[in-house]
């Protein structure tokens, strides 16, 4: 789940773009969504690791055990 502060912030950043249709407004906003923060912004919970790192070390650690 995304910081509701954090996502008001840049937000802002793709309300000052134009979209032509619904859908790519739908393909921006994913992306950001899926992209960066899900895969690349570091999360305070995991360490302050971005998630794909936390995941890719934890199935390491699995390897290990």
């Amino acid at each position: 789940m995304i910081n509701p502060h954090h996502s008001l912030i840049k937000l802002s950043d793709v309300i000052d773009c134009t979209f032509h249709n619904v859908a790519e407004a739908e393909q921006t906003l994913f992306h950001y969504i899926e992209v960066y923060c899900n895969r690349q912004r570091k999360h305070s919970t995991n360490g302050y690791k971005a998630p794909a790192q936390y995941e890719l070390e934890w199935w390491d650690d699995r390897k290990a055990a």
